[in-house]
């Protein structure tokens, strides 16, 4: 800029104006479909760039009850010294020397934490770099990136990223068409949509209602299904006991050899691939087994005497109905 006096006298001076992109949103996540009862994979659903940082954020209407929005630092975005580009969640890239432990500094002092056995040093060409996964000391873990900034050769942005949507929904919630407003330090504003639903838990069944008796000494086994989840199904014994010399595969194949007899009370659990469990108890008997009783040891009759009928042997235990035959030393005449 050069100033001119009345007589006619210059003197000069420079400086540098640079002029920053606009605050804008992108839609990361047009919809997301949730089910009552289980975790939901954590996600940001817009985010922005241009601006002023810090970011806040908004959302309208509140989400469904169970679901939390992180409001702060969806995006934040810190330069240090350095040279290049090098993304730290890439495994292809070039690894190019920066000043890392300055960003880990800064990083810090915005009340991130450095996870705990989250870095993993490696070396490419030459130079050392950290892969690093930063938590902010609430469990929530953070992506973190060192990225060329556009018009600034030599020094990389440190972008700390988190998602603002977590947790577990409570109960069913139709789609809902949701609108995430961020505003920059400069409090200009820009805003985009997304839609989201929670589906209701899952109801699921175990069958069947009742188990088949076993009997000591044979071999059993008998399939317990499940339904109204999403497969597959693992099934485990929660409560009580199983008979002697069976077992319950996860798969759900009761099987084994019942070693004595006695009836036994437990309860089968089923839990399907998204947690929902359902259950169903059992009673199982499982009979003695098979024995044979000699009532009558030996009977002497007389041709042409009708015979007063007996029942030599006796049977007990096993599975009833029972049948019999009889084999003979000699045929009588």
């Amino acid at each position: 800029m050069t100033v001119t006096d009345a007589n006619g006298t210059t003197s000069s001076k420079t400086f540098t104006l640079s002029v920053g992109a606009a605050l804008s949103t992108t839609q990361a996540v047009a919809s997301s479909s949730l089910t009552a009862g289980v975790a939901a994979t954590a996600f940001t659903p817009v985010t922005a760039s241009g601006g002023s940082t810090p970011y806040s954020y908004a959302i309208s209407p509140a989400l469904p009850a169970g679901l939390s929005f992180n409001t702060s630092t969806g995006s934040q975005r810190h330069a240090e010294r350095g040279e290049r580009q090098r993304d730290l969640h890439g495994d292809g890239d070039r690894c190019q020397r920066y000043d890392l432990q300055q960003d880990l500094h800064a990083e810090r002092r915005r009340g991130a934490e450095h996870h705990a056995g989250g870095a993993e040093q490696f070396a490419d060409r030459g130079y050392r770099c950290d892969r690093l996964h930063p938590s902010d000391g609430l469990g929530r873990q953070h992506a973190l990136q060192l990225r060329h900034l556009a018009g600034a050769a030599g020094r990389p942005e440190l972008q700390h990223q988190h998602w603002p949507v977590s947790g577990t929904p409570s109960a069913a919630s139709a789609s809902t068409t949701y609108t995430v407003t961020v505003t920059d330090a400069n409090g200009t504003t820009s805003s985009k949509t997304f839609t989201l639903s929670v589906a209701a838990a899952a109801s699921v069944s175990v069958s069947p209602s009742s188990l088949s008796s076993g009997v000591a000494g044979a071999a059993y086994s008998q399939s317990i299904t499940a339904s109204g989840g999403t497969a597959p199904y693992s099934y485990s014994v929660t409560s009580g006991s199983l008979p002697a010399g069976l077992s319950l595969a996860s798969g759900g194949t009761l099987s084994g050899t019942p070693s004595a007899s006695g009836s036994s009370s437990f309860t089968v659990t089923a839990t399907d691939a998204n947690g929902a469990t359902g259950t169903r108890n059992y009673t199982l008997s499982i009979g003695a087994a098979l024995s044979t009783t000699q009532a009558v040891a030996s009977s002497s009759l007389t041709a042409g005497v009708a015979a007063t009928a007996f029942t030599p042997v006796t049977a007990s235990g096993g599975s009833t109905p029972y049948s019999y035959g009889i084999s003979r030393r000699c045929r009588p005449a």
